[in-house]
């Protein structure tokens, strides 16, 4: 859920910029560490259910704001 968020923050913010952003590029999504607490279980795996939230929120986000600036 925090990557979901974060990822879908980070694809709003990036739409106004004039260089093309990707989700790659982002110190948070590189990190994958934020909320992350020992009793979630392991990192890695936590790691990469945030990645995995972090690209679909970025996706998600980018392609509705994109949609209504084409309304």
């Amino acid at each position: 859920r925090r990557g979901l968020m974060s990822g879908a923050w980070a694809g709003y913010r990036d739409l106004g910029k004039r260089a093309r952003r990707d989700f790659w590029s982002d110190e948070q999504y590189r990190r994958a560490s934020e909320g992350y607490r020992p009793q979630f279980g392991s990192r890695a795996d936590y790691a990469e259910g945030f990645r995995k939230g972090y690209e679909r929120g970025y996706r998600e986000r980018r392609a509705r704001e994109q949609e209504r600036g084409r309304r």
